[in-house]
């Protein structure tokens, strides 16, 4: 893994809700890949950690997934469950 702290530059934060996570505004630097610096805001929710695990068969060489119901989806028109790999919250529990 490559530490990404010298391409990122936070020039301020703003919490705009603390209902039932923390919702928080960011205004950033991203320096791409191609040397260009691109400034934007971003909503960041803060959940705390979370984790994935991909669920392999070995016998039958398939992979188990979830099928699901996503707001933020439907929201955006895709009519569907979402198709993907079982994941949660941490709860301050080790991965």
């Amino acid at each position: 893994m490559t530490d990404i702290t010298d391409r990122i530059e936070i020039h301020g934060e703003e919490t705009l809700s603390k209902r039932r996570y923390e919702l928080r505004s960011v205004d950033l630097t991203w320096r791409r890949s191609d040397g260009a610096r691109q400034r934007m805001t971003r909503e960041v929710y803060l959940k705390g950690n979370g984790a994935v695990i991909l669920l392999y068969n070995r016998a039958q060489r398939t992979v188990v997934l979830i099928r699901q119901f996503r707001l933020p989806t439907f929201m955006n028109g895709y009519r569907e469950e979402l198709v993907e790999a079982a994941a949660g919250m941490l709860d301050d529990a080790e991965p």
